[in-house]
């Protein structure tokens, strides 16, 4: 457990700060729709920008929030907690 301004944070925290925020809105309910609102055929190259501009890439968590947003490159390509369109 690792410990945060002497706090002890468990697991499962430290998986919640992890998520995007629009990942922890989406959990509140699950009837909830977060629209990439641009073609997907722009995504990578935004994802890409946006990487590059990344204060703290080792630690910061956001390749992983992304690829979890919206998986292009997976088969049949997967829109995690958004959807495409």
């Amino acid at each position: 457990m690792s410990s945060v301004f002497g706090i002890q944070a468990s697991a499962m925290t430290q998986t919640v700060l992890t998520k995007h925020v629009l990942e922890r809105l989406a959990q509140t309910n699950p009837e909830a729709e977060i629209w990439w609102d641009s073609s997907p055929l722009i995504f990578a190259n935004w994802k890409q920008e946006t990487l590059a501009k990344d204060p703290d890439p080792e630690t910061s968590g956001w390749a992983d929030q992304l690829t979890r947003f919206l998986d292009p490159q997976a088969s049949p390509p997967k829109a995690g907690w958004a959807s495409a369109g």
